[in-house]
């Protein structure tokens, strides 16, 4: 068992499954049918990571469309879900490596947890979690640091003993927010190592086969 960190805590989105298909084209199909226009990819992909109604209110021509921009989104990302979601190779195994050391492992997401646990299923990494937190877990999200401190509080652990890994500034700033070790991937397409850096992670990996090296040098 590690002496200092316990856990390491997962972003999903562009962290565990890869999303980044899917989510643009929802979010292409949304845009053009509430609005009548389009968005770029690269602004778009900016404002993954944080709740699916922030980012519409952001994206929103007037405050009336934003519920229908969610559930149009959310019609079409779910009934696309199983076509256009991947993983990423060397995952299962890292996530095994960590288990196999003695870290607890938990998910905090802004998406919806049946949904995250939808996709978690689908590549077989549900069992390999103890808590999986949607966005109903907590009223602040990311990058505040409630969705973070709710999970280690319902782990039992105190937060400077966990390590939230994720692909997004956003997952950044709650990791040192919550008082966390931050851990940045670049695998999930969204946001580039330049980017991250700018957040001051922990560590910056490329790839899952870098994770457990990187969590055991954190403590």
């Amino acid at each position: 068992m590690p002496d200092k960190i316990q856990a390491v805590l997962f972003d999903n989105d562009g962290t565990l499954v890869d999303t980044y298909d899917a989510i643009l084209a929802s979010m292409h199909h949304a845009l053009t049918t509430v609005l009548g226009h389009d968005l770029t990819d690269e602004y778009i992909a900016s404002k993954v990571g944080i709740p699916l109604v922030d980012q519409m209110t952001q994206f929103a021509d007037d405050p009336s469309q934003v519920d229908e921009l969610v559930q149009v989104y959310r019609t079409h990302n779910e009934d696309d879900l199983t076509g256009k979601i991947g993983t990423f190779e060397g995952l299962s195994e890292a996530l095994d490596l960590l288990k196999g050391e003695g870290y607890r492992l938990g998910v905090v997401t802004s998406k919806r947890r049946l949904v995250a646990l939808e996709g978690l299923k689908r590549f077989g990494y549900a069992d390999a979690f103890e808590l999986v937190n949607g966005v109903e877990a907590s009223v602040a999200h990311k990058p505040e640091p409630e969705p973070l401190l709710n999970a280690a509080k319902a782990m039992g652990l105190d937060p400077e003993r966990c390590v939230y890994v994720g692909d997004s500034p956003y997952d950044l700033r709650a990791a040192h927010s919550a008082g966390m070790k931050a851990v940045a991937v670049t695998w999930g397409k969204f946001f580039d190592g330049i980017t991250l850096a700018k957040e001051e992670p922990s560590a910056i990996i490329n790839e899952p086969a870098q994770l457990l090296g990187a969590v055991k040098l954190l403590g």
